[in-house]
């Protein structure tokens, strides 16, 4: 199985968006999407992830990244074995995080501060901070 393949099962089996996937493994939304598909949309050629990619990749499914790469080596169609047949566990429920995805707050932070410099950055979280602190005040 390719790397992206790996991902779109997993995403499907515990029911994740492309987004919440990304979000999860901090990455981009439009990278998951290549991935799964296997092929840069411009030039065709296929995704060859870094190593900081499957480590990304990893943490989001809850396994080591040792095991990632070895469901994604085809040596396991020559022995027959694979590592474990069954799905991996999803991370346990975050309510923050389920938030921001609610209301697109990652998306946006993230278009806010591509381009930021240092200064804006500092700037944003502060709006951030006290965005969630009237968020989780306590009356």
């Amino acid at each position: 199985m390719t790397l992206g393949e790996i991902v779109r099962t997993y995403r499907t089996t515990h029911h994740l968006t492309l987004q919440q996937f990304a979000d999860r493994a901090s990455l981009s939304k439009g990278y998951i999407s290549m991935l799964e598909k296997g092929r840069h949309p411009r030039n065709g050629k296929p995704i060859q992830p870094s190593l900081k990619t499957y480590d990304s990749i990893s943490h989001a499914m809850g396994m080591a990244r040792d095991e990632l790469i070895a469901r994604t080596n085809p040596e396991h169609l020559l022995t027959g074995k694979m590592l474990s047949e069954e799905p991996p566990e999803a991370l346990p429920f975050d309510p923050v995080s389920a938030l921001l995805d609610a209301h697109d707050i990652r998306t946006v932070a993230r278009n806010q501060i591509g381009d930021a410099t240092p200064e804006q950055v500092e700037h944003l979280r502060g709006k951030l901070k006290d965005m969630m602190n009237v968020m989780f005040r306590k009356d």
